[in-house]
């Protein structure tokens, strides 16, 4: 069999393989994966070296240069030169497992993978950390409910949240990738609804988490602005709106600032984040109940229920409760922020799943340690946290602490130390999310859904990180704050918004899994099994559930001030969404477009197929990748 015919029967072989992947047809008429192994089994007999080394060449274009040599010298005669080449393509090809997995998926590898597990943990347990998701809502829980809504919808609520949990580390041991949630909706829904979905779920995606950074920086920028307010009592400078914007400004850009440095300054950065929240906490439940005069007996923590009904507007225990439960729902979830940085990690197959349960279980343990600790070491009566002139969410844990300090010693400055540490797990948690949001825009202009996506999928030469994307991220989360600037409230609607834009990717990725048939999803190594379908319709009711508390009405009697806007702002974001797709985008975007140019023939036929440039109907091709000095 000469050269010409086996390369006219592998052309014949993979343009059958992708028109009936593009045209629908079952997968059982794809051509086998055995039929595949043997032709190319076949060829690599049928002829020498030189026809073996382009194959591997193909396969491998960073080898390209040697392996042109090798062939060159094999061509000529040269054993020496043959075994030498021989040695560095065996070399070479010892990827590491996630890497592999890359390729399998049809993408090369472009970012640098260093980081390792305590990192990629670092990650989402910054931006899950309890000091910047419970701590905000312990005044507002205590509110509604009294201690009763502090301590036990944590309790009720966690095991449907782990359900979440699970899935979505499931999903992410199987497709380590940056792209995260919109790759792995794309990937496990049905053929024909795979370009909108992933169209959805990546901006959906995008939005939440460039959002989430200014949802960080604005309560850090009002705690900084708090504490300069107890410590100096001045109504200047230190308290006016212009110095709090210039603070949550440079919030947000020291985020970027830091995201943009080398990957080992950023892995550093992480190691760092993981060591002080559990330090940090540690130090938070011994010595507040050493401090405290007065510690609350165990009825009053778990048994006290008080109801906000004159000063919130809500009645019955079961409607405050409810709205009790926003403080572990705002709580539950950003673990997915590990899997962003999964094309950056060695064994992120492993390491991804571990990431995310171990960011949960952290969050959970260590919230429920502070929510008990601070409702024990309440002075008085728990409505003295709450003033008239209450700046921030954060003035209930504020008045706490000092009171705590202000009652042994007579003097607050061990609260002041104290909050500043707090302000470092916020810091920590915008320094996190950006880092997320960053790897998510790059991923999303990798596959061409954002626009002038070759310039934000750019990466610096030096560092092998998406800079631009950083910055963009940076800006977005910006602009967000300008109207937060001028109205307040505007926050509140910005925040729900977002939780319930980032839920949303989780309930798509969860439904997906669950209607999936089990032999079209190859799991990872980390595999619920039979358990996988009873978990996810526990995991999409409680997102449901949860999705539609942070749409309900928070304060009555309802007015232009208490009115929940989070349900228009939601609308209006997925119409503009669907529309763009309706008008324009579902003329150009595929869905995930694999870079490398070969795909492993191994890949299961649900996951997204590497196309050959040009063979897109609407021309479409995958944006090559681009490295430049930054």
């Amino acid at each position: 069999m000469g050269l010409a015919s086996v390369v006219r029967i592998m052309d014949a072989a993979g343009s059958a393989m992708l028109a009936t992947h593009h045209h629908g047809m079952p997968d059982s008429e794809i051509l086998p994966e055995g039929a595949v192994a043997e032709t190319i089994r076949l060829e690599n007999s049928a002829h020498p070296a030189h026809l073996r080394a382009h194959s591997a060449q193909s396969e491998h274009p960073e080898l390209a240069s040697g392996d042109s040599a090798h062939v060159s010298g094999s061509c000529a005669g040269g054993d020496s030169r043959n075994a030498e080449g021989a040695g560095r393509r065996e070399e070479a090809q010892v990827l590491d497992p996630a890497e592999k997995r890359l390729l399998e998926l049809g993408y090369r590898q472009e970012l640098k993978r260093s980081l390792g597990w305590v990192e990629i943990f670092g990650v989402s347990a910054a931006v899950m950390n309890p000091y910047m998701t419970a701590m905000p809502f312990f005044g507002w829980a205590l509110l509604q409910a009294g201690p009763v809504g502090v301590v036990w919808p944590w309790v009720v609520l966690a095991p449907f949240a782990l359900c979440m949990v699970l899935v979505i580390a499931e999903v992410c041991s199987s497709f380590p990738m940056s792209g995260s949630l919109y790759f792995w909706a794309a990937s496990l829904s049905p053929r024909r609804w795979k370009p909108f979905v992933a169209w959805v779920t990546v901006w959906l995606e995008v939005i939440a988490l460039s959002v989430c950074a200014s949802s960080i920086a604005f309560p850090a920028a009002q705690l900084v602005q708090m504490v300069m307010h107890h410590m100096t009592g001045t109504e200047g400078l230190l308290t006016s709106s212009a110095f709090f914007f210039a603070l949550y400004t440079a919030l947000l850009l020291s985020w970027g600032l830091l995201n943009s440095l080398s990957l080992t300054w950023v892995s550093r950065l992480l190691d760092g984040c993981v060591y002080f929240i559990v330090l940090y906490t540690v130090i938070l439940v011994i010595v507040l109940p050493a401090v405290a005069v007065e510690h609350k007996p165990a009825s009053f923590i778990f048994l006290e229920y008080q109801s906000g009904c004159d000063i919130t507007g809500v009645c019955g225990v079961l409607p405050t409760l409810i709205l009790a439960g926003l403080l572990p729902q705002f709580s539950f979830f950003g673990f997915d922020s590990a899997a962003h940085v999964t094309e950056e990690t060695l064994n992120s197959d492993v390491s991804g799943p571990r990431a995310i349960l171990g960011s949960f279980v952290v969050q959970l343990l260590f919230g429920f340690a502070l929510l008990v600790t601070f409702t024990a070491c309440i002075q008085g009566d728990y409505h003295d946290l709450f003033t008239a002139e209450s700046m921030s969410f954060m003035d209930p844990i504020v008045h706490l602490l000092m009171s705590i300090f202000a009652g042994r010693f007579g003097s607050a400055v061990g609260a002041y130390v104290l909050l500043f540490l707090m302000l470092l797990n916020f810091y920590a948690a915008g320094f996190g999310v950006t880092l997320a949001s960053s790897r998510a825009i790059y991923a999303a202009s990798r596959d061409g859904a954002m626009p002038f996506s070759r310039v934000w999928r750019t990466l610096s030469q030096r560092n092998r990180i998406p800079v631009r994307a950083i910055w963009l991220s940076t800006f977005i989360a910006v602009a967000i704050g300008v109207p937060c600037f001028f109205s307040p409230t505007t926050f509140g609607t910005v925040a729900a918004m977002t939780s319930a834009a980032w839920l949303g990717t989780y309930g798509i990725v969860v439904f997906f899994r669950l209607i999936i048939p089990s032999h079209h999803f190859n799991p990872g190594p980390f595999s619920l099994g039979c358990c996988a379908r009873p978990l996810c319709v526990v995991a999409l009711g409680y997102i449901v559930y949860t999705i539609g508390v942070f749409m309900v009405p928070l304060l009555y009697p309802i007015t232009w001030e208490t009115f929940n806007y989070a349900p228009i702002a939601s609308f209006v974001l997925l119409s503009f969404i669907i529309l763009w797709w309706v008008v324009d985008a579902h003329r150009w975007f595929v869905g995930p477009v694999p870079s490398a140019n070969t795909v492993s023939h191994s890949t299961p036929s649900h996951q997204p197929q590497a196309l050959p440039h040009g063979s897109d109907p609407h021309h479409h091709l995958p944006i090559p990748p681009q490295i430049v000095n930054l």
